[in-house]
């Protein structure tokens, strides 16, 4: 899988990119939910928001591609006898429902928000969260047209680092590496196992799964 920071594109993308078996998202953190008020400062963000709110396509791609996380406090009884304990964690939701709204733009927002547990095995175990290869790539190149740049250059410039598990077999240990990427198009081969296939249109909206999802523990 791949979870690696962008780097100087999070201006244009958002801070985090995340892979896994043909399955990608963006993901923007803030400290906490009072942060959330700062993407209003951010014209690429509100030009988001805006092309959002008068295209569908542009919505559902968001949905499924793009979230926002932010740290959470809960107070616990840990053990027995003892005072509850302020306990740190994440939670994250739709990053057009939960910031679009905000700006004035009015798009649904999320029924449920997850705690980061719940995101994760719905990313990587049940498959019900991100974005496949070609709405990922079309939810891309919006963002980096909003930002004025040159689509197909920007997305060969994307690099970052994918983590490879070998499990053990007669010749060797299991096995973690460290393998960098180098453009969109190498991150796909890297986590799909073969190139993307171009002629593929399908776009299942894994977005609306989210919605599904929620804080029930």
């Amino acid at each position: 899988m791949s979870a690696t920071a962008l780097g100087g594109q999070d201006k244009a993308l958002s801070d985090y990119i995340v892979g896994r078996r043909g399955r990608y998202c963006l993901v923007e953190f803030k400290a906490g939910e009072t942060a959330f008020r700062s993407e209003e400062s951010k014209k690429l963000r509100v030009a988001l928001c805006k092309t959002m709110s008068a295209d569908r396509n542009a919505l559902r791609r968001g949905k499924s591609a793009h979230f926002i996380a932010w740290g959470t406090t809960t107070h616990k009884t840990l053990t027995p006898g003892t005072e509850p304990m302020e306990v740190q964690g994440i939670s994250l939701a739709s990053y057009p429902g939960t910031i679009c709204p905000l700006m004035g733009f009015p798009l649904p927002a999320p029924e449920n928000r997850l705690y980061s547990d719940q995101f994760i095995e719905m990313f990587l175990e049940s498959e019900q969260l991100g974005a496949n290869a070609v709405r990922f790539e079309k939810y891309l190149t919006l963002l980096f047209e909003l930002a004025g740049g040159c689509a197909s250059t920007e997305l060969k410039a994307i690099e970052g680092s994918i983590y490879l598990y070998l499990p053990p077999n007669t010749s060797h240990p299991p096995e973690l590496h460290s393998v960098r990427f180098r453009g969109l198009e190498h991150l796909f081969e890297l986590t799909r196992g073969r190139k993307p296939n171009r002629e593929q249109s399908y776009e299942r909206d894994l977005g609306d799964d989210f919605q599904r999802g929620g804080m029930t523990r």
